[in-house]
């Protein structure tokens, strides 16, 4: 079988490259279409903001990046990462922390979302260096992968050793998620 082959591509050279060429340009086509975007949009189509400037929460598309306009001035809106115990009322849940990103980080980012070339190594250090967390009662910004993992820690065990429950626009106010499955008690 492999002679048979062997001598198929011996005798058709020149069509047996263009057929690998095909192969390897469908190859490329495809990864570039499946991984082009490092940063795809949330699957969630609403997230929670804060408005740095006048401390209040706000809807809007969970695809933009921040800092993003918000109600009150332009540039103001961080994501703001809401969690509750119980519902996601106004009363029931909290900002565990904000996050945001420099202005080099957040440029590179939408570069890339349009398909322009970005040098991986300088992009990997800028969106690492400009990936900015806090929490709300913290004045200083610090790089996200310092800041948020001890508090995603701490979220797992914040209601009564029950792990905290991501609250987001679209949802209910006044379900109590820790009441439902897989969290009521038998």
């Amino acid at each position: 079988m492999l002679d048979v082959l062997r001598n198929w591509i011996a005798d058709h050279a020149g069509l047996s490259i263009i057929l690998v060429g095909l192969l390897l340009l469908a190859t490329g086509i495809y990864t570039a279409w499946r991984w082009g975007d490092p940063h795809p949009p949330d699957p969630v189509s609403e997230a929670w903001y804060y408005d740095l400037s006048d401390g209040t929460l706000f809807a809007a598309t969970a695809a933009q990046i921040p800092p993003i306009d918000s109600p009150s001035g332009s540039g103001q809106g961080v994501r703001a990462h809401v969690y509750t115990c119980a519902t996601c009322s106004e009363q029931d849940r909290w900002i565990a922390y904000l996050e945001t990103w420099s202005a080099e980080a957040k440029d590179l980012i939408e570069a890339a979302r349009r398909g322009e070339r970005i040098d991986p190594a300088h992009y990997g250090e800028v969106t690492t260096e400009g990936h900015l967390a806090k929490r709300p009662s913290d004045t200083a910004w610090t790089r996200f992968d310092l800041l948020v993992p001890p508090i995603e820690q701490a979220l797992r065990t914040q209601c009564n050793g029950r792990p905290a429950q991501r609250c987001l626009p679209a949802m209910p106010a006044d379900i109590d998620l820790l009441a439902s499955e897989p969290y009521r008690r038998q």
